[in-house]
């Protein structure tokens, strides 16, 4: 015999926390999945950082001293034939940059690849009024005002921190967590309590026993080791779920019952749930109403010989205190 802190309940309960958890880092995943990833090309469908190879780029800027960058009208391969033009934001001090324009009239045969991000780490307004002034512009070829990104603008100075986009998944994940194992995990904890208090209670009570369930054997005057049940001096015991005492001298009824049935007056949303786990329960009642405890036995006091020991055994005790079997 030993105190259990987690019954059949509690580790049902642990293992829901723990698939909430895995939910919840799906949702995070499918999120945030694009932003913590590099990727290759199809750079305007994604956010995150993108790799693509650029095959145009006009060597006069668009508009200069953008917060300290140049925007360039440009473009990369989006088929084996097809060209997608877009205006790109890029340091003019960079080496990439500079190997961009030096190379400009070499990149439809030798296209280079950069890393940028779609609207940078975060968009700036000034860049998007010049892509929709571009889009409009009567000067655009036609060949490329048809393939333009109207909307959006890439990015080679100011990029998306995977880092900061992990945490960000992370700590959506946790919210997302706790919000929905919110009542698991209370349970559990409630438990846990409650059975860590019930050990502490028990063994300052009883100090002879030196902290070892073992040494209430050949002291009781009721034992039950496979359903889980003892009567130690004045306390009934549970202890093949979580721990848990009764103190004999406040109790005034006891209902036993099998698989769950009297959870309906603690917890109705467990009745269920103790049916499947196969968990017999004990309600004991002491003088007010709200003085109420349920008690988790193992099924196998169901069993007809087993109530009737339990039963004498609380009338051997006291017979004031009623007995009710369900």
């Amino acid at each position: 015999m030993k105190v259990k802190y987690f019954g059949k309940v509690e580790i049902f309960m642990v293992v829901m926390s723990a698939l909430f958890l895995f939910i919840s880092a799906m949702i995070s995943k499918d999120i945030f999945n694009d932003s913590i990833r590099t990727h290759n090309n199809n750079w305007m469908a994604v956010r995150g950082n993108s790799y693509i190879r650029i095959n145009y780029i006009d060597p006069k800027p668009l508009a200069t001293d953008i917060d300290g960058t140049n925007l360039y009208l440009a473009g990369y391969w989006l088929s084996d034939s097809l060209t997608d033009y877009f205006v790109l934001q890029a340091d003019p001090n960079s080496e990439d940059t500079k190997k961009l324009l030096k190379n400009s009239d070499q990149l439809t045969d030798q296209p280079q690849r950069v890393l940028g991000s779609r609207n940078g780490s975060k968009k700036n307004e000034k860049i998007i009024e010049v892509v929709k002034k571009t889009s409009k512009s009567q000067d655009l070829p036609r060949e490329i005002s048809l393939y333009f990104e109207k909307e959006d603008y890439f990015s080679t100075s100011d990029l998306e921190n995977p880092v900061w986009n992990f945490a960000q998944a992370v700590l959506f994940t946790l919210i997302f967590y706790s919000f929905f194992a919110a009542l698991p995990n209370i349970y559990i904890f409630i438990r846990y309590y409650k059975a860590k208090k019930a050990r502490s209670t028990f063994f300052e009570t009883y100090p002879e026993l030196m902290e070892d369930l073992e040494n209430i054997v050949g002291n009781t005057t009721y034992l039950d080791q496979t359903a889980g049940l003892a009567i130690y001096k004045d306390h009934l015991i549970a202890f093949s779920q979580n721990f848990a005492i009764v103190d004999l001298r406040r109790m005034k009824s006891l209902e036993i019952s099998g698989r769950g049935n009297q959870l309906v007056y603690g917890a109705p949303g467990l009745l269920l749930l103790t049916y499947l786990l196969r968990a017999a329960t004990i309600l004991v009642k002491g003088e007010s109403k709200k003085d109420k405890q349920i008690l988790m036995a193992h099924h196998s006091l169901d069993k007809p010989e087993a109530k009737d020991r339990l039963v004498t055994a609380i009338g051997a005790y006291s017979a004031a205190i009623a007995v009710r079997i369900r």
